[in-house]
């Protein structure tokens, strides 16, 4: 590329470890180009209307290819929790799901980046049901609250103050601003703490603190009994140290909720139950899953249990729906291959024996798929033969040797 860099256009900045995930590796090419040609053409929240056919000149595909890659994308993904894919449509709207979770460089915690998202990004998209599953992915970011008096973790002054590492230490400000923080240096925030894992979740540590307070649970809630009382204290150390007492106490009280007969309100009208066991492993799940915004750790929780991910019926293989639906999908996908390879033989078989007609079937075939097509050279390979099987089989149509082909 030549050029000044303020000429190339808008930004878009990846995670290395994007590269490393199991689920984007299993892509096929097709579906990786569009993907990522998706992700840089629209905005930052990757939500948008995007320009067809400039989507299908960066990733190097028909429109054709660019709908097949699409269908692939939309197929749900067997570790989200909302059952959506790699992306979302509605109409001419494009929504690539985890965009906005795993942007390096926005965050719900800053009041402007809310604003920008909200306003810029998404008002202009209208009441659709893609919009309403956006905001319902993520909440956090409808909350409307004035950025000039707004503060966020690791940003202790009112936007425009001057940060903690220009003015100092910050320890002062900070204490003011969480008054929560104590001396001992320990992580105050999700992003500090030392990451978790599912099993280690499970265990009970030695001399675990009580994370309930007299007035918070019943004395007799299942919450003070192991291993919950385990787990709800590293749900506050690790995702709600800094919250304010009134929000761990609505926490608390969520979670006491949902192992009563009456359930935890979910939405306006969906109400979640589960049992101490479910409860804990959807703790256990969450707590061993990175986060952007710590204090939406009680919605992920609340989504685990309703969706039963903490224990997802399993078929007799010992999968789950998602688990089974892909390789469903992945059989027929194994059968539609070998029976294009089984035609194809059939065709050259045919071709071998009636040596007068390869000729003329081969003009028809660089007449419908030229050779010189900017196609990538295994899409015109493909294509170039499934054309030619085609054509062999309408003309022994037409001679009669072959049922069922029409004209």
């Amino acid at each position: 590329m030549t050029g000044d860099r303020r000429d190339r256009g808008e930004y878009h900045a990846f995670y290395v470890a994007f590269l490393d995930d199991p689920d984007v590796q299993a892509l096929d090419h097709l579906a990786f180009r569009v993907l990522i040609a998706l992700r840089m053409s629209l905005g930052a929240a990757g939500i948008g209307v995007p320009v067809v056919l400039q989507v299908c000149q960066r990733a190097n595909c028909t429109p054709a290819e660019y709908e097949a890659a699409c269908r692939v994308l939309e197929a749900p993904k067997p570790d989200d929790v909302e059952g959506l894919g790699w992306i979302r449509r509605e109409r001419n709207i494009v929504w690539v799901v985890n965009a906005l979770r795993y942007h390096p460089s926005l965050s719900a915690e800053n009041p402007k980046h809310r604003t920008f998202v909200r306003e810029r990004l998404l008002r202009p998209l209208g009441e659709k049901a893609i919009v309403r599953a956006f905001w319902t992915r993520y909440r956090e970011w409808q909350v409307e609250t004035g950025a000039r008096d707004t503060v966020s973790i690791g940003y202790p002054g009112p936007i425009g103050t001057e940060p903690d590492h220009k003015a100092g230490s910050g320890s002062g400000k900070r204490e003011a601003v969480a008054g929560i923080r104590s001396g001992s240096g320990a992580p105050t925030h999700a992003r500090d703490a030392a990451p978790t894992t599912a099993a280690d979740a499970d265990e009970q540590p030695d001399g675990a603190r009580d994370a309930l307070d007299a007035g918070d649970a019943p004395a007799d809630s299942p919450l003070r009994a192991a291993p919950l009382a385990a787990l709800v204290a590293r749900l506050r150390e690790q995702r709600y140290r800094v919250a304010p007492p009134e929000r761990w106490r609505d926490v608390v009280q969520q979670l006491h909720g949902v192992l009563a007969p009456e359930g935890t309100a979910l939405r306006k009208r969906e109400v979640v139950r589960a049992t101490p066991a479910i409860l804990a492993r959807a703790i256990a799940l969450t707590l061993a899953e990175p986060t952007r915004n710590p204090d939406r750790s009680i919605v992920v929780v609340l989504l685990k249990c309703r969706d039963g991910e903490a224990v997802a019926p399993r078929d007799a293989q010992g999968r789950t729906a998602p688990e089974a639906a892909a390789a469903d999908d992945r059989a027929r996908r194994a059968a539609d291959e070998q029976e294009f390879a089984a035609r194809q033989r059939a065709a050259d078989a045919w071709l071998a024996e009636h040596a007068e007609e390869s000729e003329a079937i081969a003009v028809q075939v660089d007449l419908q798929c030229p050779s010189n097509s900017a196609l990538p050279k295994a899409l015109l390979a493909h294509a170039r033969a499934a054309c030619r099987v085609q054509l062999v089989e309408r003309r022994r149509a037409e001679l009669g040797e072959l049922a069922g082909v029409g004209a």
